[in-house]
């Protein structure tokens, strides 16, 4: 048996994913030690893991607010999180011993861990791989006084480790010795350009366990529209008010998850064929889904993609773009990357992926491969693979 650290980030697209290596890594003998923030503490549990956690540095160092948002913002949070996390969990594993680590990809934390443990790392890389920030237009990445400002930073934190200063694709692709990618070859651009250590196993479904009341009765026999842009971006009031406009006339219900930050009171008038939720079910929910109208995080994609549900992608910020052009390249679904989104957009997107039988026809090809592709299941084969290959114990 070899004891594990497993280092994340305080999101349920980074978190979610991992629930099911976790759990078959313990059911293979493995100790997990798992750290993320409190509010995932009930789920890592459930896994048969030791949770621990670190202050949310999501709290304490607030992202700008969009539009501003760049790939610089995001880099510069991530290395600031590593000042909080990498003391706390130093000296809340003080006197322990772990075999290897498995992070975040785009945690940078775990790979500073790695390094000043000096064990073996896997990545966890719950969105597409890439090969570097020049594949990120230069909006996205942001002006280049921010990379100045980012490359200065990351001088100044590694030397407070005693550590090499990364570069800019170091920290924002935390790769390690070997990586877990939580899609298909089919789905992932350029696929053929990564050697042996990628390893492409399609998304980790597992079944949640969460008991949380839901209407399913009320879309028996209906077509079912699903909204939701996560649990990071899903503030936008107008956009909601949006969706009721171009909506409000559709044959069938519409599911809207809004998260827990806004007034509910804000929404108004809200059409008798919407059901509106702070939080759904979303594997059930997808289930009974024929339409996604999603940001196109990874995790929201890959899930609909793996129960054949047609997507609406409106990317935000980050690798959303990408993902939206991958979707829509590969003809399961459609894109909208205007801003602001207007009624009229939104009610001919929909009205086009539901009457075109091909979008239904490519979600189904690439959730097949995902399925083919071996999940949680292959991945822990190729890290025992990889323990035996490094010498790790147990």
């Amino acid at each position: 048996m070899s004891k594990v650290l497993f280092m994340n980030g305080p999101a349920e697209g980074h978190m979610n994913p991992t629930l099911g290596l976790v759990e078959e890594l313990i059911r293979r003998g493995e100790e997990v030690v798992y750290f993320t923030t409190e509010e995932f503490q009930d789920k890592i549990e459930k896994t048969g893991a030791t949770f621990r956690s670190y202050e949310n540095y999501m709290k304490i160092l607030p992202p700008p607010t969009m539009p501003d948002f760049t790939l610089m913002h995001l880099l510069q949070i991530l290395l600031r999180s590593s000042e909080i996390i990498v003391p706390t969990v130093l000296e809340k594993t003080k006197g322990e011993k772990f075999d290897y680590i498995i992070h975040d990809s785009m945690f940078g934390s775990g790979r500073m861990l790695a390094q000043l443990l000096k064990i073996p790392s896997v990545s966890s890389v719950t969105s597409f791989a890439f090969q570097g920030l020049d594949n990120f237009p230069p909006e996205v990445i942001g002006p280049k006084e921010f990379l100045d400002e980012t490359k200065a930073l990351a001088s100044e934190i590694s030397q407070k480790f005693q550590l090499e200063t990364p570069s800019l694709d170091e920290i924002f692709f935390s790769y390690g010795d070997l990586n877990i990618v939580y899609t298909s070859r089919l789905f992932q651009p350029f696929s053929e350009g990564f050697g042996d250590e990628f390893v492409f196993v399609g998304p980790s479904i597992t079944d949640r366990q969460e008991d949380i009341e839901f209407p399913f009765a009320e879309l028996e026999k209906k077509k079912v529209i699903y909204i939701s842009f996560g649990t990071v971006v899903n503030e936008n009031i107008d956009f909601y008010h949006t969706c009721f406009e171009a909506l409000r006339d559709f044959d069938g219900k519409v599911i809207l998850s809004v998260g827990t930050r806004i007034d509910l009171q804000l929404l108004g008038d809200i059409p008798s064929n919407f059901i509106v939720k702070r939080y759904v079910p979303q594997l059930d929910v997808l289930k009974y889904t024929d339409l996604f109208i999603t940001h196109g995080g990874m995790n929201s994609t890959s899930e609909a993609l793996y129960y054949h549900v047609p997507l609406l992608v409106i990317p935000q910020t980050s690798d959303q773009p990408f993902i939206a052009a991958r979707v829509a390249e590969l003809g399961a679904g459609v894109s909208i990357f205007t801003s602001p989104v207007t009624a009229h957009n939104l009610r001919e997107a929909v009205q086009t992926v539901l009457r075109d039988t091909s979008f239904q026809k490519n979600s189904t090809m690439i959730g097949e491969s995902f399925k083919e592709a071996g999940g949680f299941t292959r991945a822990v084969d190729k890290i025992f693979t990889f323990k035996k290959l490094h010498n790790i114990r147990g």
